[in-house]
């Protein structure tokens, strides 16, 4: 099942997932906190969806059947896992851009030392020329 599609259904079948701050809908798991102490946080709802999953799927020896409200914890469950996977991709491509920009920021620094001495290493009349080459 594809990520459109599990959005799709969760909007059709009006999904909810169970949380300490009430039932939230797919678009509220997006503003949810990753983790928390608070205990409203994606990682226990992550949690309680799980324990549903389990709680609803029965083995059995004989039969391969899935009931209506197993299919659906799995689903809720497998949304939540898809939000959780995006979200910290999202913070790890957030923190590998912060990462990057100090590095650039870290080599203009030097770039422009190392232009001050290199500008401090000409002579005088050199200085003049390069004013003058400057000026036209």
């Amino acid at each position: 099942m594809t990520q459109v599609n599990m959005f799709e259904i969760a909007a059709r079948k009006k999904l909810r997932f169970e949380s300490t701050k009430g039932d939230l809908t797919a678009e509220q798991l997006w503003e949810a906190p990753l983790r928390g102490a608070s205990g409203f946080n994606l990682d226990q709802i992550a949690r309680a969806a799980d324990r549903k999953v389990k709680s609803l799927t029965e083995e059995s020896f004989v039969e391969n059947r899935s009931s209506k409200a197993s299919i659906r914890a799995e689903l809720c469950l497998d949304i939540i896992k898809y939000v959780i996977e995006t979200r910290l991709a999202e913070d790890e491509a957030k923190l590998a851009r912060a990462d990057k920009l100090k590095q650039k920021e870290k080599i203009v620094t030097i770039l422009a030392e190392k232009e001050d001495d290199d500008l401090k290493k000409m002579t005088t009349k050199q200085l003049k020329e390069k004013m003058a080459s400057l000026e036209a």
